[in-house]
């Protein structure tokens, strides 16, 4: 990580100020590795929410990050919020084809399965319908 990353900042505001500036000068896509430790971070959720509404303008998004929401959607120890959040940056990647995972990253097969036992567990409607955005219902 860089000098300026969030990794580096004692202060999660200061984190924040940084995304903000990496967007508004157009290189997120240049600073994923930090975006990345944003998700991953466990002990913080306003850092893990901004990392997933950033994520959102992403050009091409690393694998990394795409197998980091996935795991946020399917880890049942989350708040709602931020499942169904990582839930519709997954599903804007998807594109046209729901479960594809992006632009050439498709969803491991784990995570499909485990999304679609989750979906199965008739989970509440608002992560029902999050999840149904990025795989459709087997069966249908």
């Amino acid at each position: 990580m860089s000098a300026d990353s969030p990794g580096h900042f004692e202060d999660w505001g200061h984190a924040l100020e940084s995304l903000s500036a990496w967007q508004r000068a157009g290189q997120l896509d240049q600073h994923q590795a930090e975006l990345l430790w944003l998700l991953q971070n466990r002990g913080n959720w306003r850092l893990r929410e901004a990392g997933l509404e950033a994520m959102r303008t992403l050009k091409t998004p690393d694998p990394e990050l795409l197998e980091e929401a996935c795991r946020i959607v399917v880890d049942e120890g989350l708040y709602y919020q931020v499942r169904v959040l990582a839930a519709e940056t997954l599903a804007q990647f998807a594109g046209d084809d729901p479960g594809s995972g992006g632009p050439g990253v498709p969803l491991a097969e784990e995570v499909r399965d485990r999304v679609h036992a989750l979906l199965a567990a008739q989970p509440a409607p608002v992560l029902h319908q999050a999840f149904r955005r990025i795989l459709p219902v087997k069966g249908k």
